[in-house]
């Protein structure tokens, strides 16, 4: 289990490792049932509507070219430029 997390910091970095982290605690933790009128069934269907928004957030921000929780106004001003290549003509 240490070896699988520290491959996952090693190849996509903190945030992928925390993320995965609460999952796995958030998942372990709580009991999941397919028995919805169980007097413990609350909790897992709140773990899995969590980890369900997470996985929608993480769609939403990779897919797109912003943020969930971007204003605008800054991504304009630190859009990259495309490479100037009038040096290479001629």
């Amino acid at each position: 289990m240490l070896l699988f997390e520290y491959a996952l910091l090693r190849r996509f970095g903190l945030t992928v490792v925390v993320v995965s982290m609460f999952v796995l605690l958030l998942l372990s933790n709580n009991s999941l049932t397919f028995h919805a009128l169980a007097w413990y069934s609350r909790s897992g269907i709140v773990s899995l509507a969590i980890v369900a928004a997470i996985a929608a957030y993480g769609f939403y921000t990779a897919s797109s070219t912003h943020t969930l929780f971007d204003s605008g106004s800054r991504n304009r001003e630190f859009r990259v430029r495309p490479p100037d290549l009038q040096f290479m003509s001629g």
